[in-house]
């Protein structure tokens, strides 16, 4: 009989093993110019990482990492729903990640935001979370320098925490979110 098992992990606690398979699929998925390692210091070491395993091989996974936002100067410590694959497609296993972190959020009651396409979200809808239809470009990157870079008009999806922050964004269209992360 396979076992199909969800670690949640650190990420400062991934193996080399997985470090290395991560690291394939983020250059494959999303083009990563850098690789997570277990050096000092890394971005993702803060991060919440999700691996489903079935008999022991990586078939997906996702990460939860903090982030704070900013509405009017407010500050929102949230997390954003980032990085997740489904290395074997058609079988569920993204279901089941996405119904895991999902889970995980709701047990924390803190607001956690992602992006996707809209031909995404559908699935993300199924797998229980919300959507915020072109929610994107409310979303406003900050870079080093203070130049700002509205979002695309792809959607969001959330779970909703103990904030106001899901709330404002909904009752307000034309809000401006803030965040100094160029790719959650």
């Amino acid at each position: 009989m396979v076992m199909t098992v969800v670690e949640i992990k650190n990420g400062k606690d991934l193996s080399p093993t997985e470090l290395k398979e991560i690291n394939y699929w983020r250059k494959k998925e999303f083009q990563a110019k850098t690789d997570w390692s277990k050096s000092v210091n890394q971005p993702h070491h803060q991060d919440i990482i999700f691996l489903l395993k079935d008999a022991n091989k990586l078939q997906a996974f996702g990460r939860l990492r903090p982030i704070t936002v900013y509405v009017n100067k407010k500050g929102y410590d949230i997390w954003g729903i980032a990085t997740v694959v489904s290395i074997s497609r058609g079988v569920g296993y993204g279901r089941m990640i996405m119904k895991e972190m999902k889970k995980y959020i709701k047990s924390h009651l803190k607001t956690s935001i992602g992006f996707c396409g809209k031909y995404n979200s559908p699935f993300y809808t199924k797998c229980g979370f919300s959507i915020i239809k072109e929610g994107n470009k409310n979303f406003i990157y900050v870079d080093k320098k203070g130049k700002k870079h509205p979002g695309n008009p792809d959607d969001v999806l959330y779970i909703k925490g103990n904030d106001d922050l899901i709330d404002q964004s909904l009752s307000n269209k034309s809000i401006q979110v803030l965040h100094y992360i160029p790719h959650w």
